[in-house]
């Protein structure tokens, strides 16, 4: 046998083993568990699918090819014999890599059913075109209509495979897009006919009917309710709670940012509109029409959906580069409506405002004509860089620290027609002399000492100006309180602090306990001043108004720390995508957030945390608090053991341990405090405080078996 025929029949037994292990599969593909280095093989798939398909397209013609090029015509084997079984190579691979992705979650599904076994069909035609008595004979006088069989067959499956891969109807979608028709906008249903078309652009090609990443399909409402492997995705009327959200604005380089690095990212404006629909409470059944025009969303959906440019501004157009840079996260930035070249401005995140965000506005303060600052850490020196916005016409400062002394900066605004100042400090004197330079159409007022009385004042002096209060938005309904606030709002202090209690309603009492009861409204310590506080505590306070229902109960946690270390420092390094501000992070006294991505947070998952704490002089110790997140969603566990380690001068002692039992349920979002004490107290100047990740997720989690990450955010010592 020369090394010719030796090579061909190596080809032969390569093939007869990979039909055997694709038998295999076929027949225990339900109870296989692949590896990982198997997967790899698997991933592979897309890969190598694209030579075979040219082959088999290729096969109709290539009897003609060889026989023109030839000159042997009866030359023994053939050589479309051998083009088959070389076609039969590729296309085994194929299959067989394309069987062991199909293992991983998320394939499932008719249309991966349909593709399966199209493939499998493809390669048994080619089989048995290979064993056929006419290929081995003569290739040129085989029918070319039955070569074109295998080619037919693969056309379908491979249409079928680019579905799965990118989306239901991706070869027809830049045709479909360009014809498709939208509803008048009047008409439009928001998750129907604005968020839906983003989702069926950018997500639904991982997450569809037929191929579910991470179990999670979003071609309806009913299964973006449902959710997917990571639990719930969608929290009415909370988006940092939400993972939809939550993955979007995730660095592009993060392992779990959506859509994946490499994959058509959304638009910050559709981020953020995504954002703004999820902050509503009727998701979906949301009319266009039912929203308030002045709303964020109303704004942003009017942007992305219609071509009417809006009312004409004569004014230069900001360079996309400039609005493109502005954007982020927190700040939006985006035109009023299509090709106009009004701007609205809105900051998303108080905890994240810095004054230099908006100072930064100044490269389109010719542009911006509705500024969104409601909530935000706002106070009168803030509104002179307000000031130089000349041609701004809608000014939302709601819930802002704005007083009367902020609004004379306010009166050089000659375009103004419309001011939000809800919720604040503003009086009916405040407005008078602003509305004497600067009559504004249109003043909301709402939550003000600006009571009816004085809206009947001004509304006599300034015909022109229509005051919008409580009275003139609720009548005669009877209106729920919101919930009060608790300043300051980290829960870690040092020594003493003082709890200050507000609520933006005049006349409302506010009622409080200590003791974990609900407070009510007789028998409650009444809030009339600044609390003074030295020990732990858990607060909870209530709103009451005669005349209105009671407000939501507030309640909210806050621990002391005795002693602050001199020093404190890794002893086993966090993840790095979760290192927080570095060792300091744990004795910072700044609370973490809902977002775990927050730099407040040290994580751990694939080794147990250490940390170690030094003071310059020994301590009398008692009781050490680790408190962290928990976010079963996420992955995100209680340690599953704490201990505390002393050093006696040549080794470490190991003093207490602590084991919280394990959760049995989802926890959207809480914050964990495990208490660590001796049965007396410790006098040492050094310390180190182990926590050890969930090792395996509880059969209830939808990752169960998998490992745990534990998340840090403070240490205290008393």
């Amino acid at each position: 046998m020369n090394s010719s025929n030796r090579l061909w029949r190596i080809l032969e037994l390569v093939n007869f083993a990979l039909d055997v292990m694709i038998i295999f599969f076929v027949i225990a593909g339900p109870w296989i568990v692949a590896p990982a280095f198997v997967q790899v093989l698997g991933r592979a798939h897309p890969l190598v699918l694209h030579f075979p398909i040219v082959l088999i397209l290729l096969l109709p013609v290539i009897p003609w090819i060889i026989s023109s090029l030839s000159t042997h015509q009866n030359e023994d084997p053939p050589h479309l014999y051998r083009y088959i079984q070389f076609v039969h190579l590729t296309c085994a691979l194929t299959v067989f890599f394309g069987l062991i992705l199909s293992l991983e979650n998320g394939y499932a599904g008719r249309e991966v059913e349909v593709h399966k076994w199209g493939g499998l069909l493809v390669l048994a035609g080619i089989i048995a075109l290979e064993n056929s008595p006419w290929i081995r004979k003569k290739a040129g006088r085989f029918n070319w209509m039955v070569l074109g069989i295998p080619a037919l067959i693969l056309v379908v499956t491979s249409h079928i495979g680019a579905g799965i891969t990118h989306g239901q109807g991706f070869l027809t979608e830049p045709i479909t897009q360009k014809y498709a028709q939208k509803v008048p906008l009047d008409e439009a249903m928001v998750f129907q006919d604005v968020i839906y078309p983003i989702l069926d652009q950018k997500c639904l090609n991982c997450h569809n009917s037929a191929k579910t990443k991470g179990e999670l399909s979003l071609v309806d409402s009913a299964s973006i309710l449902r959710g997917g492997e990571s639990g719930v995705v969608l929290v009415a009327g909370n988006p940092e709670q939400s993972l939809l959200f939550e993955r979007l604005i995730l660095d592009i380089d993060h392992e779990d940012h959506m859509p994946p690095k490499g994959k058509p990212q959304l638009t910050q404006q559709e981020i953020t509109l995504i954002r703004e629909w999820i902050d509503q409470q009727n998701l979906f059944d949301l009319a266009y029409h039912s929203i308030d025009p002045s709303d964020t969303l109303s704004i942003l959906i009017k942007a992305h959906y219609g071509k009417d440019t809006g009312p004409v501004y004569d004014m230069k157009p900001a360079r996309k580069s400039t609005i493109q840079e502005l954007n982020d996260n927190y700040r939006l930035l985006i035109p009023l409506a299509i090709e106009s070249p009004a701007l609205y401005a809105r900051f998303l995140s108080a905890s994240h405002f810095q004054p230099e965000h908006l100072e930064a506005l100044a490269k389109v303060r010719d542009q911006v004509v509705d500024l969104y600052l409601g909530h935000m850490p706002m106070d009168d020196e803030s509104l002179t860089t307000v000031a130089g916005f000349q041609n701004l016409q809608v000014l939302n400062l709601n819930g802002t620290e704005v007083t009367d002394g902020g609004l004379v900066h306010l009166q050089g605004l000659k375009e103004l027609q419309k001011l939000y100042v809800t919720e604040t400090e503003i009086t009916e004197n405040g407005l008078r002399n602003m509305l004497q330079v600067n009559p504004v159409k249109k003043i909301y007022v709402w939550n003000t000492p600006v009571d009816s009385n004085s809206i009947n004042n001004l509304s006599r002096e300034f015909p022109g100006v229509q005051i919008i209060g409580e009275s003139t938005v609720f009548g005669n309904e009877i209106i729920a309180l919101n919930s009060p606030t608790i300043k300051p709002e980290s829960s870690f202090y040092e020594s003493t602090m003082e709890l200050v209690m507000e609520h933006p309603i005049p006349g409302v009492e506010l009622r409080y306990t200590t003791d974990q009861s609900d407070p009510d409204s007789l028998n409650s310590p009444l809030y009339d001043g600044p609390i003074t506080i030295r020990d732990d505590i858990h607060v909870k306070v209530k709103a009451f108004k005669s005349g209105w229902i009671s407000s939501p109960v507030l309640e909210k946690s806050y621990l002391a720390t005795r002693h602050k270390p001199d020093s404190v420092w890794f002893e086993s390094d966090p993840n790095p995508r979760y290192t927080g501000n570095g060792p300091g992070t744990v004795i910072d006294l700044l609370a973490g957030e809902k977002v775990h991505e927050d730099k407040n947070y040290l994580a751990y998952r694939e080794n147990e945390g250490i940390i170690g704490f030094a003071f310059d002089q020994p301590i009398e110790l008692q009781k050490i608090i680790l408190s962290g997140l928990t976010k079963t969603p996420s992955y995100i566990f209680p340690p599953a053991k704490v201990e505390v380690e002393f050093w006696d001068g040549n080794n470490w002692v190991k003093s207490t341990t602590e084991a919280p039992e394990m959760l049995h349920e989802q926890v959207d979002y809480e914050k964990y405090y495990i208490s660590v004490q001796s049965n007396q107290p410790v006098f040492t100047d050094k310390l180190r405080l182990s926590f050890s990740p969930v090792a395996r997720l509880p059969d209830w989690h939808p990752g169960k078996g998998d490992k745990g990450w534990v998340f840090v955010d403070e240490v205290l010592f008393q």
